[in-house]
């Protein structure tokens, strides 16, 4: 797995969802440290994607 910090999920997110090289892609997800979500790529590697709350 590999994190990755961005300064938009929102934006983070769409870019992801209209990616073709995607296998599968969560929800946005708040917690309480941030916003997050997950893709999965096609061969399997998993991108932990963040926006941290201030």
């Amino acid at each position: 797995m590999l994190q990755i910090c961005v300064a938009d999920i929102q934006g983070a997110f769409d870019l992801c969802s209209r990616s073709l090289h995607r296998t599968k892609i969560s929800s946005i997800e708040q917690q309480h440290w941030g916003s997050v979500f997950y893709l999965w790529g096609p061969s399997g590697e998993l991108l932990h994607i963040t926006e941290l709350g201030s």
